[in-house]
């Protein structure tokens, strides 16, 4: 089952985007960031928000939903 750690991971990853950039984009601290995608603390719904803006998605890209309503699951 894929995470929405695992999605954010993956959407920085394919859009290329620094970790120290992304952070900056969206006004959460680098550390912080860090630890949102290493598990090591929960994403809150404000910053899910931030993330989206500054990321240009969805939250039901970083939830895995898809535009039918079903969850995606990446393997």
């Amino acid at each position: 089952m894929q995470t929405v750690e695992g999605n954010l991971r993956r959407i920085i990853d394919e859009k290329g985007i620094k970790q120290r950039h992304l952070a900056e984009k969206a006004g959460i601290p680098e550390k912080t960031l860090s630890a949102m995608l290493n598990g090591r603390r929960e994403i809150h719904h404000d910053e899910i928000v931030k993330l989206c803006i500054a990321l240009h998605v969805t939250p039901n890209e970083l939830y895995g939903i898809s535009k039918n309503g079903q969850r995606v699951y990446i393997t």
